[in-house]
């Protein structure tokens, strides 16, 4: 059990691990600025840090993954981590170049969805600044964790993904977004959880990035936040 008060998106990975791992994790707070998750097993060890930045805000900012000693290549996703933690002998060999991140397919929602403002506002001011520089399309997408919006252009797509928790969407904490770049590699780690830099990189332009609002609406706001069904699907690149 960790004794420091942590922040909340760090307790949503405790707690998320801890469950699905079958094993808690350790949480130091190595300095002011950074938190570190530690979880060890018989064969599989991972790191996880996170930044405080000059907000006031923690990010995610590195993170390691070793199976019998060695140093491997990153999980793709928080999914594909706990099958590492459960059958590491599956595990690809760390010299082994990474896979093209293998995503979900997404259907696109019909334009007369009530869908959070908040996602429809970061959705159409990003295209409409991205008009002068590169054509961008995008698109929003229901899920099991709440939505998604997914926006392409010439240099590869960004992922935002948000969930609702206690009545207020937001960015979801254990992996607000992905950058999978044209050749399908998933790009997210070079952005250390920083949206608003992979949002100029990918399209030109710089696009506030707002982790909330004041209120979920309708019903799918009762799905996300009431179902207790649905397993936890939370991907991290870890």
């Amino acid at each position: 059990m960790n004794d420091t008060f942590l922040p909340r998106d760090i307790q949503i990975m405790v707690d998320d691990l801890t469950q699905d791992a079958g094993q808690a994790p350790t949480v130091t707070r190595t300095s002011p600025l950074f938190f570190l998750l530690e979880l060890a097993g018989d064969r599989v060890a991972l790191t996880i840090t996170w930044r405080r930045s000059s907000v006031g805000k923690w990010k995610w900012n590195n993170s390691t993954l070793a199976i019998d000693g060695q140093q491997r290549e990153l999980a793709q996703d928080y999914d594909d981590f706990i099958r590492i933690w459960n059958t590491p002998d599956k595990a690809a060999d760390p010299a082994d170049p990474p896979d093209p991140a293998v995503l979900p397919q997404l259907t696109p929602l019909p334009d007369d969805t009530d869908i959070p403002r908040i996602i429809v506002n970061i959705r159409d001011t990003l295209v409409r600044r991205a008009r002068n520089t590169a054509e961008t399309t995008a698109y929003i997408a229901a899920t099991e964790r709440g939505y998604t919006m997914v926006a392409d252009g010439p240099k590869g797509h960004v992922r935002l993904h948000y969930t609702c928790r206690n009545g207020t969407w937001r960015l979801d904490p254990t992996l607000p977004f992905q950058v999978i770049d044209r050749d399908g590699a998933d790009q997210t780690s070079e952005f250390a959880g920083d949206l608003e830099a992979a949002l100029l990189a990918l399209f030109g332009v710089i696009v506030p990035a707002p982790t909330s609002t004041p209120k979920a609406r309708g019903p799918r706001a009762a799905a996300v936040t009431n179902s207790v069904a649905v397993r936890r699907s939370t991907v991290i690149r870890i």
